[in-house]
Order: structure tokens, then sequence, then C-alpha cells
């Protein structure tokens, strides 16, 4: 392992140097280790840190929360104690969050059988769409601002570029896929040059506060209830539906908390010899077939919607068959596929028939590593030429980030 020195000296020729020494720089900071290695690496570039931390949910109308906001602002304290920068700041985007992720993507998904991807949908909409809004309030339409995702931003001639972070593990490119290129520009990206063992590695030489602090998983704000429990208490949950085998239209149980279930969840169905995988919802049914049945994979989708971050690559805009890499999650590696423009939106065809992809999910699409968008299916193509309709055409399709 290098020393914290070469590391922070390597982060910083990937960072953006200040015009004059001091100027402001407006940094997202939750107190977690990147944010806080991402305050050091600013500093010692020669901006003026200016941390702000963000506040997206009312815990205090949530009596199950798991009061995010109060331990991210203790730990976003002790950071700036710790590092000297400017005294912190918090922006309220509670309404923000509420209107465009919470309500107009999460619940209207959740209600309509999809399995939203909230974390794209806040990316787009909060921490590149109002926090930059508030960021000029401040400090004028030049004014800088930083985050701690696993992420590269680069500045052409052709505009701005997302790429892939160095640490593939921890690469957060797949959650900033719908976001514009414009709203990158005035961004910067302190850690995406690093592993995050070198930032955790940064943050004990410098002896942060938050280079033990564990990493957070999931939905902070659901805390220790399960999803089910959670979305009781915003979904109404129907009675009466049941768990029933794609293969042969038996009923194999009672579905309860319906409309936590996701696309390929296993569905814990008591009394069977073997396991049930969920493969789509069907009304109050949930339609469930064995692991490894070829309803939950799939060769090809049909998206209808784009998201690209600096434009359409030229050869799909041309109608040309285009080979490029893909994400169907986060987690998942990147895998081979063919795209090609068909009736209005875009045909993605898996060089290896892969899991089927989750309604309100993204395929985002690389070129190397360079994240260009993010397209939103509609149809799911199977192996044996079947085409199953995962979306109804006669409403929007949910669970995406909402044009305005």
């Amino acid at each position: 392992m290098r020393s914290a020195t070469e590391l922070i000296n390597r982060a910083l020729r990937s960072v953006a140097e200040p015009t004059q020494k001091g100027s402001p720089i407006y940094l997202a900071l939750s107190g977690g280790v990147d944010s806080s290695v991402s305050a050091l690496i600013l500093r010692e570039a020669g901006w003026c840190v200016n941390p702000i931390l963000m506040r997206c949910w009312d815990d205090q109308q949530d009596e199950g929360s798991n009061n995010c906001f109060d331990t991210e602002l203790r730990a976003a304290e002790r950071t700036v104690a710790t590092l000297k920068v400017e005294p912190l700041k918090v922006f309220d985007f509670v309404k923000e969050y509420w209107t465009d992720v919470f309500e107009n993507v999460f619940l209207r998904g959740i209600k309509s059988g999809f399995i939203p991807n909230a974390d794209l949908a806040c990316n787009r909409w909060v921490k590149f769409g109002a926090f930059p809004e508030r960021v000029t309030e401040l400090g004028g339409h030049n004014a800088r601002m930083a985050t701690g995702h696993y992420a590269k931003v680069r500045h052409t001639p052709e505009g701005v570029r997302l790429y892939a972070a160095r640490d593939i593990q921890k690469d957060q490119s797949y959650f900033l896929a719908s976001v514009q290129g414009d709203s990158l520009k005035r961004v910067t990206l302190p850690v995406g040059d690093l592993l995050k063992s070198e930032v955790i590695s940064i943050a004990s030489a410098v002896n942060l506060p938050s280079a033990t602090a564990k990493s957070s998983r999931g939905i902070c704000f659901v805390g220790k209830r399960s999803m089910a429990e959670f979305l009781a208490q915003y979904v109404v949950m129907e009675p009466g539906g049941k768990f029933v085998s794609l293969t042969s239209g038996e009923v194999l149980g009672e579905v309860k908390n319906g409309h936590a279930f996701t696309v390929g969840q296993r569905a814990k169905i008591g009394g069977l010899a073997q396991a049930m995988f969920v493969v789509r919802k069907q009304g109050k049914d949930i339609i469930v077939a064995p692991q490894g049945h070829k309803s939950l994979r799939c060769q090809s989708v049909w998206c209808d919607r784009a998201d690209w971050v600096r434009a359409e690559p030229w050869s799909l805009a041309a109608g040309r068959e285009t080979k490029l890499s893909f994400k169907g999650c986060s987690t998942m590696a990147m895998q081979e596929a063919s795209v090609r423009r068909k009736d209005g939106g875009w045909v993605v065809s898996f060089e290896k028939e892969g899991k089927r992809i989750a309604r309100g999910q993204a395929i985002v699409l690389y070129d190397g590593d360079e994240c260009l968008g993010a397209l939103w299916p509609r149809h799911v193509y199977e192996k044996d030429g079947h085409t199953e309709f995962i979306v109804d055409s006669s409403r929007d399709s949910v669970g995406l980030p909402v044009t305005r």
C-alpha cells in the first residue's frame, strides 16, 4: 500500500485546480469516509471547502426512521472540526426528495408493480439537480461543486464525459447514468481515481473520524424495519393475492406484503420441494418459477426511453448496430451487448443470455469505461422469440426519472 501522501498526490492530479487559491467549492458532505476524504483532497488542492449536508428525509414525521439526519449531522460536524474547513451548512431538500424521488418514482413505481430505482432518481433530481441550483444561489453560475461518488468526470471540447471509477467494485457511475451532462459541468469527484481501501488508508493516516465508520447500505431511513413494514405506511397492501406457478398454474400459497417482492427475488413459500423465484406480478398475484427457468432470464430487451449523459452515440443515431458494454444493475460486472434503433426505441441484445431486467431498472451503457447513459426497458425478448410486454403501454413508464 502506498503512503497517504502518495495517494493524495495521485488524487490531486485528477482534481481541478482553483483559478485562484482559496476559491470556494461546495462539497456534499455526509460525514462518511468518501466525502470526508474528498474534503481533505480538495483542501490540499487549494480550494476553500464549503461543506454542505443534504437533508432529504423528515425523520420526525416517520416514527420508525433510523434518524439518518442526526447521525450524518454529528459525523459531518466531526469531519469539519478535524479538517478545519468552512462551517457546515445544511440544505433542506425534504420537499424535493419527497416529490421528485419518493412519491413520483419510488411509490408510483411500487404501486404499479415496478422495481423503481430511487438512487438514479435521487442523483438526477436532488444531488445533481436541486443541489446545483442552491449552490448557484450561493456562489453564482460558475460556482464549483464536489461529491464523494466513485466515478470520474472529464471536460472535453465535445462536452462533459462520465467514466467508471478506478475501483471497479465500488464504481457508482451506474447511479449517475441518468444525470445530464450539463449538470456535471461544474462537478469534481475527488475519490474517483482511488480504491476504497486507499480512501480508508488516507482517512486513517490523518485521523479522520470516519476512518472506522461502517459503510451505509440500503435505504437509510428504512432502518431496521423490513421493506414490507416500511411500505405499509404508504401503500395499501391489498389482501387476497396468491403465489402461482408459471409452469403448472397451481396456487402455491398466499401472498403477504406483495408490494415488497421484486423480480428475481426468492419467494418464501413453505412446504415446497424446490425454491421458487418471482417472475412477475400479475394483479394481486405473484407468478413464480423454479431457479434456472427461462422466464427468469432474457436474451434482449426493447427500451423506449433513454437518458444520455452527453449525446446519443452517432452510430446509434445513424441507425447502425453498435457493440457496447452494459450493466443491468449496479453490482453487475460489465457485459457485452449489441444495441440498435428499432420502432422509435432501442433493442439491446445480450451477448450472453442474462438475468431478467426488473421493471423500473436501468440498462446503463458503456463504451470502454465511458458511461454513455441509461436505457429504460419496456419489452423483454426471451430466447425462444417469445415477447413479453412488461410495461402497460396505456401508462407512462413508471419508476423512471420524469422529464420536466
